[in-house]
């Protein structure tokens, strides 16, 4: 299975027993999309999102729902992001929207659904998708590195 890693902590390990093909499907992606992934992954890897240091991103299909990406359960601590870029890839040309753009929030979506799972809450794709457009327009904007705590206690970005 092709995944990327991130690599904000190049000294932790993987210690979270998932493998993706255990509930999904391999998805066979272009070198050039997995390209515009690593690309979007370093972007994320700026923000300041302390719940976790690494992710990893699997290229899957078959998610339910008729979704493009998906956070694994239990995965909080290492958090793992399911992204169906083929499916994604579509949904962006049919819809004439950006494929980085929804890359980049899909996978911030799912990510909040990591802080959801390690607070025990309740998953709110809601206001998952709220903080994902978020941290993307604060990203664009600020050119830097976002400080993602102190902008949800601010309210900044939920």
């Amino acid at each position: 299975m092709k995944t990327i890693y991130s690599i904000k902590n190049p000294k932790q390990e993987n210690h979270v027993d998932y493998d993706f093909l255990w509930d999904y499907e391999e998805s066979k992606v272009k070198k050039n999309d997995v390209e515009i992934v690593k690309e979007v992954i370093s972007h994320i890897e700026r923000l300041d999102m302390d719940w976790f240091d690494n992710f990893i991103v699997g290229f899957v299909k078959g998610i339910d729902n008729e979704c493009l990406a998906v956070y694994i359960d239990g995965t909080s601590s290492y958090p793992h992001v399911g992204i169906d870029l083929n499916y994604l890839k579509n949904v962006c040309k049919k819809e004439c929207l950006d494929f980085k753009k929804q890359i980049f929030i899909s996978i911030c979506h799912e990510l909040y659904h990591s802080f959801q799972d390690l607070n025990e809450q309740e998953y709110d794709c809601e206001e998952a998708e709220t903080f994902a457009v978020g941290c993307y327009f604060e990203f664009k904007m600020s050119g830097k590195t976002i400080d993602i705590e102190s902008s949800l206690k601010q309210g900044k970005i939920i």
